[in-house]
């Protein structure tokens, strides 16, 4: 929207760091996530990203919202797909905010490391900003719909909850 602090990230390099980071998630590749992030001991356990692969089957229609990170090199991505679900009929939103980082060697990595307090509550700050929040409110409307009105996806909600 007219205002908004956010705009379609137009950097083709972060789109398809986003966009093999979820195709990694899918498929459960292990290696493949820990080159796209700055701290790869977080996928030393792949037990829940191997769960969440069993039934998550892709991601469509992905699209990433930015804002200008923390410092010059870092941005703020929304990222905002429709999910395929097994045996779940409609394909709901998903959305996650990831914190990526040029590095020195000017590719870019999803910098899941510890923050500093100051870039964490940078990061909370603009999450909280209004014209963001319609984002989150805009999936979660969405969600509510179809668990309304897909009992397929009303289903999975009620066996596997918000995750």
């Amino acid at each position: 929207p007219e205002g908004a602090s956010y705009s379609l990230c137009t950097i083709d390099e972060i789109n398809q760091l986003v966009n093999n980071y979820l195709l990694a998630r899918t498929k459960a590749d292990q290696g493949t996530l820990q080159r796209l992030v700055t701290d790869p001991t977080e996928f030393d356990d792949m037990a829940g990203i191997q769960i969440a692969a069993e039934y998550i089957t892709g991601y469509t229609r992905t699209t990433c919202y930015m804002v200008p990170g923390y410092t010059s090199d870092s941005y703020i991505i929304y990222e905002l797909s429709n999910l395929n679900i097994k045996d779940v009929n409609s394909n709901p939103l998903d959305i996650r905010s990831l914190y990526v980082t040029r590095q020195s060697d000017g590719t870019y990595k999803i910098n899941n490391s510890k923050l500093s307090d100051e870039e964490s509550a940078y990061i909370n700050d603009v999450t909280a900003a209004e014209d963001v929040q319609m984002i989150y409110k805009h999936v979660k409307e969405n969600n509510d719909y179809l668990q309304r009105t897909d009992e397929t996806f009303k289903k999975f909600q009620s066996m596997y909850g918000d995750n």
